[in-house]
């Protein structure tokens, strides 16, 4: 059964479940995150999966600020990682590409517009349903 419907995934923030990763090397949460040129974009705070298949959909990352302060989150689709290494993660796209995604309300869930909005961005469309 997909999880995916008309309007997106219906996600749920891991940290927020009781559900763990069967690798326990496969939680990347806390890792630094890195452009396709080598630069420091921030860090995985957490990580959105769909209620239905558990599977990892999204990054929340975390950019800029000291301490918390003035820090920012952004919304970055699974599909953008291309290398996964111990201790950090590099996306396929530049750190001004990520800086320039919609930014993400860490009080709330992504609903599907938001989920639209940040696969348009990245151009990584597992669905369209708002007829784009």
């Amino acid at each position: 059964m997909s999880s995916k419907t008309d309007n997106g995934y219906e996600l749920l923030k891991l940290e927020d479940t009781d559900l763990t990763l069967e690798n326990p090397a496969h939680d990347i949460r806390g890792r630094e995150v890195y452009s396709n040129t080598g630069e420091k974009i921030g860090e995985v705070e957490d990580l959105y999966v769909d209620d239905q298949e558990t599977k990892v959909r999204f990054l929340d990352v975390s950019a800029g600020g000291f301490l918390g302060i003035g820090e920012k989150h952004f919304l970055v689709p699974v599909g953008v990682v291309s290398d996964v290494e111990e201790g950090r993660i590099t996306v396929d796209h530049s750190r001004q590409k990520i800086l320039d995604s919609p930014p993400l309300d860490t009080n709330a869930v992504p609903g599907p517009k938001q989920q639209y909005e940040v696969n348009t961005h990245y151009r990584d469309l597992p669905f369209s349903p708002f007829g784009a």
